[in-house]
């Protein structure tokens, strides 16, 4: 089962309305404009934008997803452990 699923079958158990919305940021790395699409409630996206800590205004997202959301940068960007 994939994150969406999940997230959208457990919240909404918990009345939140889970949508997915095409996120967009400019990499502070690469300078590009990158886009994820990505399931949350609006009004817990709104909470993080009012000062919520994002992992406590939106626990049902990957660490990936909230780092995204937060700077722009996707996994793939982040330098290698090698």
């Amino acid at each position: 089962m994939n994150t969406a699923t999940w997230a959208l079958q457990r919240f909404t158990e918990n009345n939140k309305m889970i949508k997915t919305y095409k996120v967009v940021r400019k990499s502070p790395f690469s300078g590009q404009l990158n886009s994820m699409d990505i399931s949350f409630d609006r009004v817990d996206y709104k909470a993080w934008e009012d000062g919520e800590l994002i992992q406590n205004a939106m626990p049902y997202l990957t660490a990936d997803e909230r780092e995204f959301i937060k700077t722009g940068i996707t996994p793939e960007e982040w330098p290698s452990e090698s």
